[in-house]
């Protein structure tokens, strides 16, 4: 409901749009949004779950071949404080031998698998939540009108004449996280494994998850996609990893543009907020969370400062 009541309100906007082109027509508008929505949900998803089950495949018969050949370490592995020697040295026998080496830590070993099986399910679950999600919110944006009457009367029960200025602070403050930072996040993603697929990168779906993971959190997604470029670089002719390299360092500053044009002016989100809304609706939620909990957080950190203002909206810069 939390997740569909967030997808509302973000899209709202494009659904009113859509509707207004066809007369008005609310019947032929949530049809078309609702295959369009469902289309925009179903490809990604497709491409994600057979990226990682055609990944997961290989991975597995390559290691049981034997025919994983990891890169000897390089000697600044060595110059690390405290662990460059126990790294050099685990490196190098790693790769001479991928099997063997794992075989000394089947606690270990044990562990990632049970942690790798985890997060697939947790993956599985939020794609069925937010299938659901989208669902909820179609009815929402249908009824926007008596949902939207229904909040402000409720709240002026409440908090007497400020429930308008407290229904618009919400709707706001909603819109503009969910446009600025989630759909920003989103389409860094589906850039970056567009450009992944399309150079048969092993486990495209996975590395294009963490590029939306760290885009979420504010954090330089090129921690990732840096090293796939030197990857790339060294698997694919020249002519292919010119081009790949300038479409990610493109999807590496995409965030640069849109950001500013989709946050709403005035905002002020401080970055921190929402890095700690991520991470700890993710922690609390799974992976759905990392998309509610920004949202969630900046929400209550607005609202209290509009609180300790009396109304007002503080300066909390």
């Amino acid at each position: 409901m939390l997740w569909g009541g967030i997808i509302a309100i973000a899209l709202y906007p494009l659904f009113d749009q859509l509707r207004n082109k066809l007369g008005g027509s609310v019947k032929w508008a949530t049809v078309l949004w609702a295959v369009l929505l469902l289309m925009l949900f179903i490809f990604p998803s497709t491409f994600f779950v057979e990226s990682m089950m055609a990944s997961g495949k290989v991975i597995a018969e390559e290691i049981r071949k034997d025919a994983i050949a990891l890169p000897p370490p390089p000697q600044e592995a060595k110059e690390i404080p405290l662990v460059g020697g126990i790294i050099y040295d685990l490196w190098k026998e790693a790769s001479g031998n991928l099997v063997r080496t794992l075989n000394k830590f089947p606690e270990q070993v044990k562990q990632a698998s049970t942690w790798l099986l985890k997060i697939t399910a947790s993956i599985v679950v939020t794609a069925f939540q937010t299938l659901l999600a989208i669902i909820i919110s179609i009815v929402f944006m249908v009824y926007a009108a008596q949902i939207y009457s229904l909040s402000i009367k409720a709240l002026q029960k409440i908090i007497g004449t400020k429930g308008v200025e407290f229904v618009h602070t919400v709707r706001n403050i909603v819109r503009s996280v969910a446009q600025g930072v989630i759909l920003v996040a989103l389409t860094q993603g589906l850039m970056a494994g567009i450009g992944f697929w399309l150079v048969g990168l092993p486990a495209a779906g996975l590395w294009t998850l963490l590029v939306v993971m760290l885009s979420i959190m504010q954090l330089p997604t090129v921690l990732v996609i840096l090293p796939i470029i030197i990857y790339v670089s060294s698997h694919e002719p020249t002519a292919v990893a010119i081009i790949f390299t300038i479409w990610e360092v493109l999807v590496t500053l995409v965030d640069n543009v849109l950001r500013p044009m989709l946050i709403g002016k005035g905002a002020n989100i401080p970055i921190l907020i929402i890095f700690i809304g991520a991470v700890g609706g993710m922690a609390l939620m799974g992976v759905i969370g990392l998309f509610t909990g920004p949202v969630i957080l900046v929400l209550g950190y607005k609202l209290f400062f509009m609180w300790v203002a009396e109304g007002g909206v503080a300066n909390e810069e």
